[in-house]
């Protein structure tokens, strides 16, 4: 008994000496990562959206727009998801460009991925966008939709790195 208690002990140390590798530089001070985490940890337990994660050295930002309350005819549904996400996207752009996005490049925050959903009767139709910090900083600072729009289309969607649509 007293062998599997210093057993637990021991690995409880170990594993707690290797997970503290990537919370603090080698002077002492606290990781960039460590840094990224608590910065995406401080917006955790809201249920509210926009909601956030850390995805590698990527922010998170996820939001969802409901359009069950819009009369949508069949052929314009997929047409009123672009435009949703695309207003989600600008929206949370917006928000960013006010806070400042040095703060992310200063904890060396790669880039931002915003995940859009649109909830349509019951599916939920997703966009994924991809944009690094420096593509964001210089984005003009009243950004509208169709420049924003353009943006995207004009770099032959190489920020869009994910749709998960039905046909």
């Amino acid at each position: 008994m007293r062998k599997i208690y210093l057993l637990s002990i021991c690995f409880f140390v170990i594993s707690s000496v290797f997970g503290q590798d990537k919370l603090l530089n080698s002077d002492g001070t606290i990781s960039n990562y460590a840094m990224r985490q608590m910065f995406v940890d401080s917006f955790k337990g809201s249920t509210d959206y926009p909601s956030f994660e850390l995805e590698s050295d990527n922010l998170v930002v996820i939001t969802k727009d409901n359009l069950n309350n819009k009369n949508i005819e069949g052929d314009n549904v997929q047409k009123a998801v672009i435009i949703s996400c695309f207003k989600q996207l600008l929206e949370q752009i917006t928000v960013f460009q006010k806070v400042g996005y040095l703060k992310l490049k200063d904890i060396e925050f790669k880039g931002v991925i915003f995940k859009t959903n649109c909830i349509y009767q019951l599916e939920t139709k997703r966009y994924f966008f991809k944009f690094s910090i420096d593509e964001l900083l210089n984005f003009p600072t009243y950004l509208d939709f169709k420049e924003l729009y353009e943006y995207v289309v004009n770099n032959n969607n190489k920020n869009i790195i994910l749709v998960k649509n039905d046909k």
